[in-house]
Formats: structure tokens, sequence, C-alpha cells
């Protein structure tokens, strides 16, 4: 402790006629006696293969044990799990919606669209897109106000063979410039007079115009391959320009079945759709539960800025699931308008941002939900680690999903 150790962490070494005698002094405050063994371990490994390897340069020295490298290697990332990887996002879909044609797909404003009916206007308008010329390798722009026609026009871009560009309608119009030009995007899905400020000379679709569904809705796929980019989200720029990252198929796919395999959905019926299209965790909240069968209830642009209106449509869709940034779930704590806000809630998925500590604890305390930490950067596909910390008393980011391996180094 602080009264006998002079500095947080010491390691004082004693050479005797023909040994060295190694001690470890550190201050209990800030070092379990775990972790000073484990120091212990680690410094040891690193001496033997100092003397055991002499030519070998600083960056090739071990510290690890060989029980920790079993460890991390084969148990902590043994997370192979088989599903099937030649299934494109569309496909997945509409076997869901061969499966509940009637049940509710999407719910926004209170109007309800089913499966069969989500299922049949996006086969009008992915009909609408080949005619116009898209096709495997295409990038199609999306820049909707949050409606059923949002998320109609990435199933349709899907099922049309091409890749979709989400773009927030509320971004600088430069930006939006810079994203369509830099993508040489084919065409621009958007709605009323939302592109005027936008630099883009090709063709713009009007989703909410009845003549752009004026085609047969029967059964329509491309069948492109599962390794075919299934969209492109643009980063946010700030060491630079912004840089899209293309997501494929098959790694949504694989993210899919990840989380339902560490998060268990199925005594859920509803999530919440919050998040801005052009964020990537807006993926969990839309194309996996619309294959698994839930209903997705999406939040207006009001109801995502105010907490106020967001209260109010948790309690009154009975929302079961959501996902929420630690920051927007404090603010949602803070203006609190209804004592059974999370009555009804079952699963919540916090991520995007650190999470304190005290929001766990506030969690813990207003909600019966289990509680997951998420992690992950775009370029692994939305989240890559969940951690289960309904009953936890310290926040971590938990275990790699399905065929994702992890190293913290």
């Amino acid at each position: 402790d602080y009264k006998s150790a002079k500095y947080d962490l010491t390691l004082e070494g004693r050479e005797s006629s023909d040994s060295i005698a190694f001690r470890l002094e550190y201050c209990t405050d800030l070092f379990k006696e775990d972790t000073a063994q484990q120091i212990c371990r680690h410094f040891t490994r690193l001496m033997e293969d100092i003397v055991s390897n002499p030519e070998k340069t600083i960056s090739q020295l071990e510290i690890t044990t060989c029980q920790e490298k079993e460890k991390i290697l084969c148990g902590f990332n043994n997370t192979k799990l088989e599903y099937a990887k030649e299934k494109t996002i569309h496909q997945l879909f509409e076997e869901q919606a061969a499966r509940t044609p009637e049940e509710t797909a999407v719910i926004y404003k209170g109007r309800h669209l089913t499966y069969s009916e989500m299922n049949r206007r996006a086969n009008c308008l992915a009909r609408k897109l080949e005619d116009k010329g898209v096709k495997a390798g295409s990038l199609v722009g999306i820049m909707v106000k949050r409606s059923f026609e949002m998320l109609i026009s990435i199933l349709a871009v899907l099922k049309a063979g091409g890749a979709y560009l989400p773009i927030d309608p509320g971004y600088p119009s430069d930006r939006i410039s810079f994203m369509l030009k830099d993508g040489d995007v084919s065409i621009l899905l958007s709605q009323d007079n939302l592109a005027q400020d936008v630099a883009f000379h090709k063709e713009i679709l009007d989703v909410k115009k009845v003549e752009t569904y004026d085609t047969d809705g029967a059964g329509f796929s491309i069948g492109n391959p599962s390794t075919d980019t299934a969209y492109v989200i643009y980063t946010s720029g700030s060491t630079g320009l912004p840089k899209g990252v293309a997501i494929p198929h098959k790694a949504v796919n694989n993210f899919i079945e990840g989380m339902v395999e560490k998060i268990n959905f199925d005594n859920c019926k509803r999530i919440l759709n919050l998040t801005t299209v052009s964020f990537d965790i807006f993926v969990l909240e839309t194309l996996l539960p619309l294959t698994k069968g839930m209903t997705v209830v999406v939040a207006d642009e009001s109801e995502q800025l105010d907490s106020r209106q967001l209260n109010d449509l948790i309690v009154s869709q009975n929302i079961d699931a959501l996902q929420m940034t630690p920051s927007r779930m404090q603010l949602l704590i803070r203006n609190l308008k209804s004592p059974d806000l999370f009555e009804n809630i079952k699963i919540m998925m916090i991520g995007g941002e650190a999470f304190p500590q005290k929001l766990l604890k506030d969690l813990q305390r207003l909600s019966r939900a289990r509680i997951y930490n998420m992690y992950g950067p775009t370029e692994t596909t939305v989240w890559s680690t969940v951690a289960d910390l309904t009953n936890n008393e310290k926040v971590h980011i938990g275990n790699p999903i399905a065929n994702t391996q992890l190293y913290i180094t």
C-alpha cells in the first residue's frame, strides 16, 4: 500500500554470485495481486526468451506464456460458427417474409406495414432500379427522411444487385456532394426537394411518388453472390477526408448470426430504430430484426431529438429491445417522463462510446432488462464484441462474436 510502497510499481534486482533475485513492489490501491503475479510471469518469460534467443530484436521477443497463448488463440477466440454464408441480406429477408407474410414488419407514426407489403413494394422499386441501369457493382445513394420508404429503398437496392450508400439528409450539402462523387453513385433515391442543394448531376428518383412503384410487385431478386458489397458507410472524416467502408452481404449475414448467438431475441417482438441511417449500427436496428421476424418501430426526426417524445414512443409502442449510445441513454434517464419507461424493455444494447460505470448502475436500478455493452469499428461490420453486464459490477467489452478474433495490445 502507499505506506510501504515508495512508487506505484518497482522492480528491484539483486545480483549474487551465480544468480539475480528480483523483487516486485507495488501499490495495492492500483494493482491486484493477480496483476502483479502476471507481471512477474511476463517478465520471467521475457528473460527466458532473451537468454535463449539473443539474436532476436526487441519486437520479436515473447512475453506471453504458453498457457496464455493457448487461452488467447484456442479459448477466448474460439468463435467458429457455421452459417449460410452464401445467402445475401435480401434473401434472408425474403425467406422471413415468406414465413410471416401478414406479420407487421415496420411501424412508423402509428402506421403498420406487413412483411408481404414491404417485400412487394421493394420488388416494385427494384424493378424500377433495374430499368434505370442498376446492376451488380452499382452504388445507389439513399437520402430519404425517416419513413417506410427509407427501409424499402435499402431492400430494393439490394434486390436489384446494387449496394446502397446511406446519407443522412441533415448532413451539410458539401459533405453529401463529396460522398456522391467519391462513391461514383449511379443514381440517388430521395424525396421532394431534399437534393436541390446537392451537386449531383445524375438521375434522382423520388421514392415518395406513386409512379415509382408502378411495376410488377411479384418476387424479384438479381441473385448476386454474398461476396458482393451490400453497403458503403462513410467515416466522419475527423482525421482527414471521409472514407467509404464497403461491407459485403456475407459479413452482414455473419454479424446477424453472431449477434443472435450472443443475445437471445426470441422473446422480443419490437425493436426501436433510433439511429440515423448513415451510422452502421442502424443495421442492428433494421436488417437484423427484419431477417428474424421482429417489428421495427421507426422513430421520427423529432423523437430522435426530444427525449420526452422518445419516452412516449417507447412506452406507447411497447418497445422491448433498444440500442443507444451511452450519452443518449443518459439524456433519456435525466429527462425521465414515465416511471414505467423501462418496464417492458427486455434487451438494452449500449455502444458507440465508452460505457460509464454510473450509467450501468443506473440501468441496473431502473430496469430488469438484460444490459449489453457493444464494441466494434465500422470496418469489422457494426459490432465485434458483446458483454452481458446485467449482473456485473464493472464495465468491460466482453468476447468476440462469431467468426471474429480479438487481440488487445
